[in-house]
């Protein structure tokens, strides 16, 4: 085993700390850009999604509701299922895990449900800015 110095350790640990930066800086920039296009195209989505649901505003809002939730279970299932069916039937197992999952998916439908609401009532304007700014607040 070698015996380095004080200086020679810390100068070894500064190189290696050196080029484990460099090669981080080179190959995570393509996913940096990545990540602020998907960030930017899903603030678009949330300020124009308004738009696509004022179509359904002859249909009551519980129905719309409704199929929302019906369609979501029929293709997530699936493919939480497919991609980690480990994971997935391992949340079931736990009552904690379960009632966790229960409480978050009646929090998302009391959202979605006062979103649609609100864009069938005609508050369009209110509903887009509302998703915009939503995000922006929480981060």
């Amino acid at each position: 085993m070698k015996n380095l110095s004080n200086t020679e350790a810390s100068a070894s640990a500064q190189h290696a700390l050196d080029s484990e930066t460099s090669s981080l800086g080179t190959s995570s920039e393509p996913r940096r850009m990545q990540s602020i296009l998907i960030g930017l195209s899903c603030y678009v989505m949330w300020g124009i999604l308004p738009l696509y649901w004022k179509l359904f505003d002859h249909i009551d809002s519980l129905e719309t509701l409704a199929h929302r939730l019906l369609w979501s279970a029929i293709f997530l299932i699936p493919i939480c299922l497919v991609a980690c069916r480990r994971e997935f039937l391992a949340l079931f197992r736990s009552k904690r895990a379960v009632l966790l999952l229960l409480g978050a998916g009646l929090l998302i439908t009391v959202n979605w449900g006062v979103f649609i609401f609100a864009v069938n009532a005609g508050h369009i304007i209110e509903t887009s800015m509302g998703y915009y700014i939503n995000p922006l607040m929480n981060v």
